[in-house]
């Protein structure tokens, strides 16, 4: 029993890659989350009597893990009938899918593999010109930033995923704001960063929003700012400049000695 998880990237299926495509058109049964046009599946040679679109497991208002467990089962049922599934699912596998890590405690029973993709994180890189080791990057969840009381390194760039579900257990696709605790999140990164701080709500270009999305505020003004917020929203705090740093090991790496770090520091 095999079950791959695929990484489609965040455009439909316009960034997937081949080796994606090799797995969909070996599987038996393919379950998706991203409609596959028929001219696209003529194109590849995929066999669309196999393939079946589970998207609408995913119920507006419901339990978070109602939601997600009706996937897992439906998931486990297609591998009691087809000895190799492979599952769709938009961007990458490994960042905020949790069904996958649910799916993942239980691979001794089934061989298990994903199959990365482009993730919004790879898209928010090149929409906002970030390099992620330029200033160093931290990728967070605001739930579990709120619930670990996480502390935030205001030097580095913070992604903060899931803003749209903010002390939310509920699935609000449709309204994200309705039951959105925005408050909690700016109370807790007023701790880190100055109240004038700057962010961006960002939301690549994907499937249904064909041009970026950006949303300028401050870390004051994060209410306000989440009155836009979808489900497809990141947060993006860019970095404060840092107050302090090494001046002998700056000095280190400007000379030319080879004779070791002890020599200069």
């Amino acid at each position: 029993m095999k079950i791959s998880i695929i990484g489609a990237g965040i455009k439909g299926l316009e960034q997937i890659t081949i080796e994606a495509l090799q797995k969909i058109i070996t599987s038996e049964k393919v379950l998706t989350f991203c409609t596959i046009p028929p001219e696209f599946a003529f194109q590849h040679k995929i066999d669309l009597s196999k393939v079946e679109y589970i998207g609408d497991l995913y119920h507006d208002q419901a339990i978070d893990e109602d939601n997600y467990m009706r996937i897992v089962s439906k998931i486990k049922l297609e591998s009691q009938n087809n000895s190799n599934v492979a599952v769709i699912v938009a961007g990458h596998p490994r960042i905020g899918v949790t069904f996958v890590q649910w799916m993942d405690r239980e691979s001794n029973k089934y061989e298990f593999r994903t199959i990365p993709g482009v993730s919004s994180f790879d898209t928010m890189l090149n929409d906002l010109k970030r390099d992620p080791i330029e200033r160093g990057t931290q990728i967070l969840e605001a739930n579990r930033i709120l619930l670990f009381k996480q502390d935030i390194n205001p030097t580095l760039d913070t992604y903060i995923y899931h803003v749209c579900s903010i002390g939310n257990r509920r699935t609000d696709y449709v309204d994200p704001v309705s039951h959105n605790q925005a408050v909690l999140l700016r109370n807790h990164l007023l701790k880190h960063f100055h109240p004038q701080h700057d962010v961006i709500l960002i939301e690549s270009a994907n499937g249904s929003n064909q041009e970026t999305s950006k949303h300028n505020g401050t870390v004051e003004s994060l209410v306000d700012l989440l009155s836009s917020v979808t489900y497809s929203s990141t947060l993006f705090i860019p970095a404060a400049v840092p107050k302090t740093y090494d001046r002998n090991f700056l000095e280190f790496l400007k000379s030319d000695s080879r004779n070791g770090i002890e020599a200069t520091l």
